[in-house]
């Protein structure tokens, strides 16, 4: 077993040559309240936390002038316990509300 607050400080870790982030397997109940879908279990294998990169001085700068410019929305991960996960098979991010989150690296979540 793993505890929630252990299993999202692990999905944050990065590697300690370069800092690029560590794969983990998750599996969680998908939930859309919008299309009134639920329930379903989806397992994901060699999946990383998206926005985990390592950012040069130039990266950070750019980065940073790109969000003054287009007025970049703010997800308010935080508030909404959410976090975007980048799948590598389809390259896709997908949000994921961490609370929905049952096995994290094969182990059960506890609350």
């Amino acid at each position: 077993m793993i505890v929630w607050k252990e299993a999202l400080r692990q999905m944050r870790q990065t590697t300690a040559k370069g800092g690029f982030p560590v794969p983990f397997s998750i599996q969680f109940v998908q939930a859309d309240r919008r299309k009134r879908i639920a329930g379903k279990i989806v397992k994901l294998e060699s999946v990383t936390q998206s926005g985990i990169r390592p950012l040069t001085k130039a990266t950070q700068h750019k980065q940073r002038l790109h969000e003054i410019v287009t007025g970049k929305k703010n997800p308010h991960h935080y508030e909404h316990s959410t976090v975007n996960i980048y799948n590598p098979v389809t390259q896709r991010n997908i949000k994921i509300h961490t609370r929905l989150i049952t096995k994290f690296n094969e182990q059960p979540v506890i609350y």
